[in-house]
C-alpha cells in the first residue's frame, strides 16, 4: 500500500482520511502471449470494483476502480503486467 495523501477536517483531529493505491504485479513467462498477462489482470481488477468496502482495525478501507495500467514490459526473465487499485482508508 502507498499512501499518496492524509486528511483530517474535523475540528478534533479524529477521522483521519488516507488515500492511495495498491500495485499489483502480474508476472507471466516473457515469451508467452502478452495478452495472458492481460487476462489474468483483468481478473486482478475485476475483484476489487469501485466502492467496494472492507471492515478494517479502527475504520473502514474503501478501493476506487482497479484499472491495468499498460500492456505491461519484460522484466527480467518474466513480463509484468500492473495493476493498480486507489483505496481510501477513513
Amino acid at each position: 500500500m502507498e499512501p499518496v495523501s492524509r486528511t483530517d477536517d474535523t475540528t478534533t483531529a479524529d477521522a483521519p482520511i488516507t488515500r492511495g493505491f495498491v500495485q499489483i504485479a502480474v508476472m507471466t513467462k516473457i515469451n508467452s502471449f502478452a495478452s495472458q498477462g492481460m487476462n489474468i489482470a483483468e481478473d486482478v481488477a475485476a475483484l476489487f470494483p469501485n466502492g467496494r468496502k472492507e471492515a478494517i482495525t479502527g475504520g473502514t478501507l474503501e478501493t476506487g476502480q482497479a484499472k491495468v495500467e499498460d500492456d505491461g514490459y519484460p522484466d527480467g526473465p518474466h513480463w509484468r503486467t500492473p495493476v493498480r487499485i486507489p483505496y481510501m482508508a477513513y
